[in-house]
């Protein structure tokens, strides 16, 4: 998922940081860096009942687990 889907499903910056008891500035510096770590994306997979999907795809390559950087390198 994406920042822009996340806030999208939760109506803006601020509700998706009181779900994720985290601060506006967390989400902020997810919007700006332009993806979701991935286990905060299996939050809000959990949290949105799977309306939203964690996927490692959405991570920068170098986030990604190894065996997924080999498979998605092109």
């Amino acid at each position: 998922m994406t920042p822009t889907q996340l806030i999208t499903h939760y109506g803006s910056q601020a509700a998706v940081a009181d779900v994720a008891e985290l601060t506006d500035t967390a989400i902020g510096h997810w919007v700006k860096q332009g993806w979701i770590p991935y286990d905060k994306q299996d939050f809000f997979e959990h949290d949105s009942a799977g309306q939203l999907k964690a996927s490692w795809l959405d991570l920068p390559a170098e986030k990604r687990p190894k065996h997924l950087r080999e498979a998605t390198a092109e």
